[in-house]
C-alpha cells in the first residue's frame, strides 16, 4: 500500500509535521501529525480538534483557527468522501461552502495539499493497528 504520509515528510531527516483533516458533511475533524518515516516510527497525532461546518465560512477558516499561534504546516491531507475535479475543486453534497485545494494552498500558503477518499484512509490507518485492535465481521475465522 502506498503511503498518504506528504513527499515532504517522508524524506525528511528529522520529524516532520502535517495537517489532516476529515471533511465531513457536518463535522470537521483536524489533526497535527507528527511522522519520522527514517526510523519507521509510525506516524502519530499529537492534537486534535472537530468542528461544526456549518460555524465556518471555509475549510480554510477551520484549519487557520486551528493552527493558532502554531508555526505555519507545508503540507495537508484531507480526508472526504468528495470527488476531486481537474481544477482542484472537490465536489460535495453535504458542506455548507465549497472546497477547493487550490485556494486552500493560497490561503494558508501550504506546499502540497493532498485529497483521500475517507474510506481509503480507513485502510491505510489499519497497517497500524495491532490484531486485539480489530473486530471480526462476517466470513470465515481463521483458526
Amino acid at each position: 500500500m502506498t503511503s498518504i504520509i506528504p513527499n515532504t515528510a517522508r524524506h525528511a531527516s528529522s520529524i516532520s509535521s502535517f495537517l489532516a483533516a476529515d471533511v465531513g458533511g457536518t463535522h470537521v475533524r483536524v489533526g497535527l501529525i507528527e511522522s519520522n518515516l527514517k526510523y519507521s516510527i509510525p506516524p502519530h497525532l499529537l492534537n486534535v480538534r472537530t468542528y461544526r461546518c456549518a460555524e465556518y465560512p471555509s475549510l480554510g477558516a477551520i484549519l487557520t483557527d486551528f493552527l493558532g499561534e502554531r508555526s505555519p504546516m507545508r503540507d495537508c491531507v484531507i480526508a472526504s468522501a468528495g470527488f476531486q475535479l481537474s481544477d482542484g475543486t472537490v465536489i460535495t453534497t453535504n458542506l455548507p461552502w465549497p472546497l477547493s485545494l487550490h485556494q486552500l494552498r493560497a490561503d494558508l500558503n501550504l506546499t502540497e495539499v493532498y485529497l483521500v477518499n475517507d474510506f481509503e484512509a480507513l485502510a491505510y490507518a489499519t497497517e497500524d493497528m495491532e490484531a486485539a485492535q480489530l473486530l471480526h465481521l462476517t466470513g470465515p475465522t481463521e483458526t
